[in-house]
């Protein structure tokens, strides 16, 4: 209990600082900047650093984590890459005033349980090589695990969505526990940082090299992977809307900012604060609709063609025409 003490006061400490930033006007600023944006009317180009390389930049150990208990640290990781970006590299970013405690769902992708590639049943079999033991960005070697339509079929599950109700409690009375008096909460439910690939996770399962010549040469086997993985991601949707468990509140960030957010954002009513969906005018992202997902197909990869005309440069010439 000593410890745990010890970790709420480097908490608070972390957070009061936070609290501070949040309330400079120049936040306020940035939210109507972002929504000009994505209103189609900015004022000027927008920046936010998404992906940083954190394990070179601990600058006077303004990054090494001080809390003992899991929990804590996963808060104190977040305050403390916030604190640092915004005094190193802000750009455009949002520093909020609300602390995010994650709900107790499984069978979906959170913020706290996202291990790559682990989706529908799925798991990664790979080899990995690393230079520098503190990165999480390694060299991979991806094994196949389809090899045929059938192996499509029965790998990839239809997931079961749940939430602990109990787990989730505690969670949030630790937290105000935690941050009484200094930082609002607010549940998390999925999609705050919402995974919704195909291809990405498909990639990791299959290698890239495989992927590029399973369209080539097995495109009836592609097709039927992606069908698959479109049918999990509906069904995983359609419960966690059902059982209410869908991140109720705007979102600050995107992943790769801009481009991906309408397909996945626009099923609730939700308004993206800073507006980080692209061309999605105020007053649609206001508006409920149903979930609209697109297929991505395989029809993205489009062959060279040669001076007559003739599809080439491949393996198998006719590929192309076998998926139309």
């Amino acid at each position: 209990m000593q410890n745990l003490e010890q970790d709420r006061t480097i908490l608070r400490e972390l957070a009061q600082k936070t609290v501070e930033i949040a309330a400079l006007p120049i936040q306020e600023e940035k939210k109507r900047l972002w929504r000009k944006l994505n209103g189609l009317k900015p004022e000027r180009p927008m920046v936010s650093f998404d992906q940083v390389c954190w394990n070179e930049l601990n600058i006077e150990g303004k990054l090494t984590l001080r809390c003992e208990d899991p929990e804590c640290r996963v808060y104190e990781d977040r305050f403390r890459k916030t604190l640092f970006q915004w005094e190193y590299f802000p750009a455009d970013m949002v520093v909020e005033d609300y602390i995010r405690v994650a709900k107790a769902i499984s069978g979906a992708p959170t913020t706290v349980n996202n291990i790559p590639g682990a989706l529908f049943g799925m798991t990664i079999r790979e080899q990995t090589l690393s230079t520098d033991a503190a990165n999480d960005v390694v060299s991979h070697r991806y094994e196949n695990q389809f090899k045929t339509i059938d192996d499509v079929m029965e790998k990839i599950q239809m997931p079961v969505i749940g939430c602990d109700a109990a787990e989730t409690k505690r969670r949030m009375e630790k937290a105000r526990w935690l941050f009484d008096g200094i930082m609002p909460l607010r549940e998390e439910g999925w999609g705050y940082d919402a995974y919704l690939s195909c291809w990405d996770p498909i990639a990791m399962w299959m290698s890239i090299t495989d992927v590029i010549y399973g369209i080539i040469d097995e495109p009836e086997k592609m097709h039927a992977l992606i069908n698959r993985m479109v049918e999990a991601y509906m069904s995983m949707l359609d419960q966690l809307e059902t059982q209410n468990l869908i991140y109720a509140y705007p979102q600050a960030l995107v992943h790769t900012v801009n481009s991906t957010a309408v397909r996945w954002s626009s099923f609730l009513r939700i308004s993206a604060p800073y507006g980080m969906i692209r061309g999605v005018s105020p007053k649609k992202r206001e508006s409920p609709c149903r979930w609209q997902w697109d297929k991505q197909k395989v029809r993205a990869v489009r062959p060279p063609v040669a001076a007559d005309g003739q599809k080439t440069g491949f393996r198998n010439r006719n590929w192309w025409d076998r998926l139309y």
